[in-house]
């Protein structure tokens, strides 16, 4: 039996003697493979939104959505705001000077983002995109707006003239804008049209109303429609907004059909097809908060992976759904957060 010493910092501490067995070879482990630099770089999704300081929404609950599927995140906070579960108390916009140092630093730094995504829009970030976004629009793959008019604990976010400003300087760079129903009839009204304004046949462009049609026309509501008449919105929507596409969220939606079942409705006028989601509404939620947040930062990772718009609003769908049944009710006294680290636990 043989000793190996080793002396401390403090020489005037005791030497400690390590036992080694004699004829005893050393232990050898080799990490070259595990440790070998991986040469393939992870998407980059950059989101401009508001902050969240209980995690649920916001860039807090983006970055993880973000990281969660793999891609790499950076932030631009719009707003600081002061809430928790039980709603907003607070904010404070960033100022422009701040917003233009922050996104300029990040496009000097990056040759390419995959995906942009924008939540909360103040009055800095609609002069951001008015003076200087078609500098580096060639550097953006994808952006994704989740235009948000008021949170769903009531607090207006976003007022009339930011989303008069955002129709004429934002949303025409969308290539997907994720419009709850409520929020979509405020942009139409924004606009200047009404709800019967979108879902005339003709308006449409999708045929040529017959006389049956233009009766039809005159009896629509917003208080309750088929399936057709929210597509003919959808795209009356899009084509005004001179977006790529539209996703018309089927949470605030009139009961359709089935009221059992949630419809969302896509239109991508690059291809000028819709698409369809349905699934089972879900009902008794307590952890609802960020939802809207969520959705639309995982249809940005999506699409910055390389799946298709409609591919990418399909995972994005699922992944919310799942966020959503895995979310843990003990979180905060209000509308909790989702789990947006689901997979984690798979």
């Amino acid at each position: 039996m043989t000793t190996t010493e080793t002396r401390s910092k403090n020489d005037n501490k005791q030497l400690i003697s390590i036992p080694i067995p004699s004829g005893t070879e050393p232990l050898q482990i080799d990490f070259s493979s595990e440790l070998s630099l991986s040469t393939k770089q992870p998407p980059t999704v950059l989101t401009i939104a508001g902050s969240d300081p209980s995690g649920g929404a916001g860039v807090e609950a983006d970055l993880k959505t973000i990281t969660s599927l793999k891609c790499y995140g950076l932030t631009c906070i719009t707003t600081l705001t002061t809430q928790n579960t039980t709603g907003v108390k607070a904010k404070l916009n960033t100022d422009y000077d701040t917003i233009t140092g922050i996104l300029s630093t990040i496009f000097d730094d990056f040759t390419q983002l995959d995906a942009i995504k924008v939540g909360v829009v103040t009055a800095e970030v609609v002069r951001w995109f008015f003076e200087h976004y078609h500098e580096i629009k060639w550097k953006v793959k994808f952006v994704v707006i989740d235009p948000i008019i008021s949170s769903s604990s009531g607090f207006d976010l976003s007022k009339l003239k930011i989303v008069q400003d955002c129709v004429e300087s934002v949303y025409p760079w969308a290539t997907l804008l994720t419009p709850n129903f409520n929020e979509a009839m405020k942009i139409l009204h924004v606009l200047g049209y009404s709800y019967e304004d979108a879902v005339r046949v003709d308006n449409s462009g999708l045929k040529s109303p017959t006389a049956d049609e233009e009766r039809e026309n005159k009896h629509v509501s917003s208080e309750s429609g088929s399936i057709e008449e929210f597509k003919r919105f959808t795209k009356f929507l899009t084509l005004k907004l001179k977006c790529r596409a539209v996703l018309l969220k089927g949470g605030h939606m009139p009961e359709v059909e089935n009221p059992n079942i949630i419809q969302e409705i896509l239109y991508d006028s690059l291809s000028n097809q819709f698409t369809i989601y349905k699934h089972t509404k879900m009902t008794g939620l307590k952890n609802t908060h960020g939802t809207g947040c969520t959705l639309s930062s995982s249809i940005s990772s999506y699409l910055a992976k390389g799946h298709s718009l409609q591919e990418a609003v399909k995972l994005g769908v699922l992944y919310v759904h799942q966020a959503l049944v895995h979310a843990d009710e003990t979180i905060g006294y209000g509308a909790g957060p989702l789990n947006h680290n689901w997979q984690l636990n798979q």
